[in-house]
């Protein structure tokens, strides 16, 4: 996927990665012997979720004391950035099987870009469900300690501020380890900072290195809207 963790595809000027990186959830199977990739899929799989649009939700810039496990905003704007088309959703069984990450180095996506045990016949969407806001969850438990590093408090940050934070963190495996200058200046509303730095790449199968457009004007037009 385009989207979170520690594989090492990624870029922005540091190594990173495309997708939802090496952490697994909650949800545990058997290893892996060869992914399932000739299922077929559909574009409107029922899930919990709002269908995604190509279009961002900008949020508030106001002190924000929820979490981004449960804000469904950025949920949608998560699987739109990952996995609009539903790449891997058995419209027959109602499961998600695994499908080959685009990234190099990247191995088996389920879903919104998630790493996940291989597990047969795939996951239940209220599986990927679990597993994403878990997931989500373990990252903001990692921001809280970088936040505060820095001097602040991470459930004072704006809706907006945390997007981005959790965003970079699921994109890259870790925002403050891949993105150091873009996540300070995210943290103290540093406009200029994020303009300077914001830009992801991954490197594909083939070693080229190519930007990641339409997350990149996502995350633009979150900046954006900082100040007003």
């Amino acid at each position: 996927m385009l989207g979170g963790g520690s594989r090492n595809g990624f870029s922005g000027g540091q190594s990173s990665q495309l997708g939802g990186g090496s952490q697994t959830g909650s949800i545990t199977g058997t290893a892996r012997k060869t992914p399932i990739s000739s299922t077929k899929q559909t574009t409107n799989p029922s899930t919990s979720f709002a269908k995604p649009t190509t279009s961002s939700s900008v949020g508030s810039n106001k002190p924000y004391t929820g979490s981004m496990a449960n804000d469904q905003s950025y949920i949608k704007d998560l699987w739109q950035q990952e996995n609009g088309n539903k790449v891997g959703f058995n419209s027959k069984t109602g499961k998600w099987v695994g499908n080959a990450a685009p990234e190099k180095g990247g191995k088996v996506d389920y879903g919104p870009g998630l790493k996940l045990p291989y597990k047969a016949g795939g996951y239940t969407q209220s599986e990927i469900d679990s597993a994403l806001k878990s997931k989500i969850t373990g990252i903001e438990g990692q921001l809280r300690k970088n936040v505060a590093s820095m001097g602040k408090n991470y459930d004072n940050l704006s809706e907006n501020q945390k997007k981005l934070l959790v965003d970079y963190s699921y994109n890259t495996g870790d925002a403050f380890a891949k993105f150091p200058k873009m996540s300070k200046a995210i943290v103290n509303g540093d406009v200029k900072g994020m303009n300077a730095d914001y830009k992801r790449y991954y490197t594909d199968k083939s070693g080229q290195r190519k930007e990641i457009q339409q997350r990149n004007q996502w995350t633009k037009s979150i900046i954006d809207s900082f100040g007003k």
